[in-house]
């Protein structure tokens, strides 16, 4: 389930653990891009990946731009190059049930 509350994104495995779960952002112009965002997790391992997509309703067309890692609370900024115009889309894994991501404060500038 991904869900907003207290104005931030919630990511939550509820009963099944280890499905991706995406949010995407509007298209953004190929160039080089900087994403700020505040993490926190509840417990357990999860994943965060940045994906490039092409076309939201074929996975065929997601395109991984930053490797997954693991999520750690606090800040987490990421440099990140998208070589064609598209949506980037942040993956997150969590790997047990009754766990949560939330992400708060999500930015993305452009890098001059």
């Amino acid at each position: 389930m991904i869900y907003i509350k207290n104005k931030r994104v919630t990511f939550y495995s509820l009963m099944t653990p280890k499905e991706d779960m995406y949010l995407m952002t509007p298209k953004l112009k190929a160039g080089t891009y900087t994403l700020s965002l505040d993490l926190l997790g509840n417990g357990g391992k999860s994943s965060l990946e940045l994906i490039s997509v092409a076309d939201v309703s074929n996975k065929n067309s997601f395109e991984s731009v930053v490797k997954a890692s693991e999520v750690k609370g606090g800040k987490k900024i990421q440099t990140f190059q998208l070589k064609k115009e598209a949506h980037l889309g942040l993956k997150i894994v969590l790997k047990e049930m009754h766990q949560a991501v939330y992400l708060d404060n999500i930015s993305i500038q452009p890098r001059r």
